[in-house]
């Protein structure tokens, strides 16, 4: 009953009290549970002990080094990676999640304002949120620009195109192999959380390290609790 009251919408404000995260987690948790049970000959009417209710785990926590952001960087250029290079520099330094980055059109980017712009839709929380121009964004933003315009005819920008539109050796797939190679090249193949996802982890941590303002980091990245924040708290 838990479950079905999780996945409903809220009618209130029309979203789903849970994401669809969280509630995988807590149906993976509640299966080990099921797991444990029929393991030792549990029976339905049996209390379960409290040990055997999963800890939550910390989750993927992994913050790319200096080093290592150079020599994955490094890594991506000598292979021809060319696009994928960008985009890793691109997530570290706005530390949006892949999936949002992978949405973005021309319309969500304003050279004037030197903002980026997350819309509900393709935000995780459903809420729209900006966030400026750093670090070498701006650079990159406008090679991709240049390269598009170089595809239209007329030169006159889509702006319903996506910014990172697919290329030779830039894909969703390629790059996710792109980033394991480089992760095998540096000898952590044992680092399971050598991931794109890091990037986004890494970029907090830095923020917080140069000391913007939590609440400015929880409005860039799309947080709304500040223990979130906290997990994500790193010194580099």
């Amino acid at each position: 009953n838990k479950f079905r009251d999780w996945m409903q919408f809220d009618t209130s404000n029309g979203k789903r009290m849970l994401s669809a995260s969280t509630v995988n987690t807590a149906l993976s948790n509640h299966l080990q549970l099921l797991r444990n049970a029929k393991r030792l000959g549990y029976r339905s009417s049996d209390p379960l002990p409290v040990e055997w209710v999963p800890r939550k785990r910390g989750g993927r926590d992994k913050v790319f080094t200096p080093d290592e952001e150079d020599k994955v960087h490094t890594f991506f250029l000598n292979n021809g990676f060319l696009r994928t290079a960008d985009f890793f520099k691109f997530q570290l330094q706005t530390g949006f999640r892949p999936k949002e980055s992978h949405s973005l059109r021309w319309r969500d980017i304003n050279f004037v304002t030197k903002t980026i712009n997350i819309t509900a839709e393709n935000s995780k929380t459903g809420v729209q949120r900006q966030m400026p121009f750093l670090g070498d964004v701006p650079v990159i933003l406008e090679q991709l620009r240049e390269h598009h315009l170089s595809t239209q005819p007329n030169d006159d920008c889509d702006e319903g195109a996506l910014v990172w539109s697919k290329v030779k050796y830039f894909t969703v797939r390629s790059k996710v192999r792109q980033l394991e190679m480089a992760r095998e090249y540096l000898g952590k193949d044992y680092e399971k959380d050598f991931v794109w996802y890091a990037c986004r982890h890494t970029c907090a941590s830095r923020l917080v390290a140069d000391g913007v303002s939590p609440s400015t980091i929880m409005g860039w990245l799309g947080w709304s609790s500040i223990q979130t924040l906290e997990n994500y708290r790193h010194d580099l």
